[in-house]
């Protein structure tokens, strides 16, 4: 089963920040997902993958410390692609002028209030697990 680790992060507006994943990725290619994520390597926790992933794929050092544990859940909806998925959550001013994106896994990336993200979300343009906004939204109503 891989071991994911993947984030959430919200600007000061209260808006998301999506992905649309390159067309030459394996996984969901051309589809809209939440920020970063990816796997988990030997060795390494899922706080600190997520803090790579970031790093990696939007280019914030954001850390450690900043990052909300959200929740885990397992993805068995793809048989022989299980998937156990740890979610987090950063909010901060972050601008998109600011982030250098992996051009080799994304597209493009934008800000989408929390109703679009929520509207998207099963369509066919979209990989994000209906789980991953389940535990943003729990988050959110307690915050």
């Amino acid at each position: 089963m891989k071991k994911i680790s993947s984030v959430w992060l919200m600007n000061k507006h209260g808006e998301l920040l999506l992905q649309l994943r390159g067309p030459n990725q394996y996984n969901n290619p051309n589809t809209w997902g939440n920020a970063a994520g990816g796997g988990i390597d030997d060795g390494e926790t899922p706080l600190d993958a997520v803090a790579r992933e970031t790093g990696e794929e939007l280019g914030l050092n954001i850390p450690k410390e900043n990052f909300v544990f959200l929740g885990e859940f397992f993805d068995l909806t793809t048989p022989g692609k299980e998937k156990h998925v740890w979610m987090y959550f950063a909010k901060g001013d972050w601008k998109i002028s600011d982030m250098k994106i992996q051009e080799s896994e994304i597209t493009i990336i934008k800000y989408a209030p929390l109703e679009e993200v929520k509207n998207l979300i099963g369509t066919p343009i979209c990989s994000i697990q209906p789980k991953k906004f389940e535990l943003l939204e729990e988050y959110l109503k307690k915050e």
